[in-house]
């Protein structure tokens, strides 16, 4: 069923969208509000620092500015090294310059009075598995104008794409549930570790996972759009969608689906990482048809970041894998669900857009 909604959204490459962020942060007057959630926060990178920048700016003339970002940032580094919050539940008086350089920057935004941030999801107990319990959350509120999807404050250069709209109702929606998230610090405990759905129109409703371990909501939806499919379905991920996900992939090609699932090259994920995708790939080719592994990139090729499950039934775009691992860790998700077909063909247009700009 195609709806309206195309003429409402618009999907961003994850060059496009961070141009977009910075100039609509940087047209924001005193009294506009800006929230912006985050996993990861690397402001070295100078596409990232430039928000950050955009950012401290507004909150220096009045506009109310939220950022929030998840404790991995703290906990793990880019190459998976140990952070200064592994093993503890504070953050320690000395710093290394990298993390010194990330705290002094959230607390120069809280300086000012209508700056607030926050680390969400600091471990209450030192033996923690740094991977669980996380906020995956990407989302962006510039006044009425709403983005979610899979960029982060980090990694510029990865292969993203995220949707946008304005909607003075649905962001104030969105905004309040964002802030109670980030008031409270940690994001499942905030909404009680009850999966939401947020309507916006007859076809298109946003997900948001609270992070409860073992229950999503958004990975129940896109299994679901899986199976709706009847002639064309494409996936995107990081890491080649395993197990159950597989499975249903597997159904829509057996009832005569054209299926591409696009994936990132394992040595993209780093030594460990990309051992345990290999591994995971060689398992699921055994089981699997060739059809299913054509699309993978190229080990040179850029890193394929973003989660975009598109076929001619709709398109769900968010920040989840749609794979099973997020689940059983416990993770907070968003996502947005159209049953509009057209829509879905614009998303997997804007992502083949996003993979030659690299």
């Amino acid at each position: 069923m195609d709806s309206r909604a195309n003429d409402i959204f618009k999907f961003h490459t994850h060059i496009e969208y961070r141009t977009e962020l910075v100039s609509q942060i940087k047209s924001t007057k005193k009294g506009d509000r800006v929230l912006l959630m985050s996993m990861t926060f690397e402001p070295t990178e100078p596409e990232i620092a430039e928000i950050v920048e955009a950012l401290t700016a507004a909150a220096s003339r009045g506009v109310h500015v939220t950022l929030a970002v998840d404790a991995h940032s703290f906990l793990l580094n880019p190459y998976h090294l140990p952070g200064p919050l592994l093993g503890r539940q504070t953050l320690p008086k000395r710093l290394n310059p990298i993390y010194r350089h990330k705290l002094a920057l959230l607390e120069t935004i809280r300086a000012y009075p209508t700056g607030h941030t926050e680390i969400l999801n600091i471990p209450k107990r030192a033996l923690n598995i740094p991977v669980s319990g996380r906020s995956h959350i990407k989302a962006a509120i510039i006044n009425d104008q709403i983005f979610l999807g899979g960029c982060n404050l980090q990694a510029a250069d990865w292969v993203d794409i995220m949707i946008g709209w304005r909607d003075k109702n649905f962001s104030d929606r969105l905004y309040k549930m964002l802030e109670n998230i980030i008031h409270s610090k940690h994001t499942s405990r905030s909404m009680a570790g009850i999966d939401r759905c947020l309507n916006i129109d007859e076809v298109t409703n946003v997900y948001i996972d609270s992070g409860k371990k073992g229950r999503s909501l958004i990975f129940q939806e896109a299994l679901e759009l899986i199976d709706s499919a009847q002639e064309w379905l494409v996936i995107t991920c990081q890491f080649f969608p395993n197990s159950i996900t597989a499975q249903h992939l597997l159904r829509a090609i057996n009832r005569g689906v054209k299926v591409e699932v696009i994936y990132a090259h394992p040595n993209q994920h780093g030594l460990i990482g990309g051992l345990g995708q290999h591994v995971s790939i060689l398992r699921e080719k055994a089981r699997l048809p060739k059809a299913l592994f054509k699309h993978a990139l190229n080990r040179d090729d850029p890193k394929l970041h973003a989660k975009l499950l598109a076929c001619d039934q709709g398109v769900m775009i968010g920040s989840h894998n749609y794979v099973k691992a997020g689940v059983i860790l416990g993770t907070a998700e968003i996502a947005l669900l159209a049953k509009d077909g057209q829509l879905a063909r614009e998303a997997v247009e804007t992502l083949h857009r996003g993979l030659k700009q690299n």
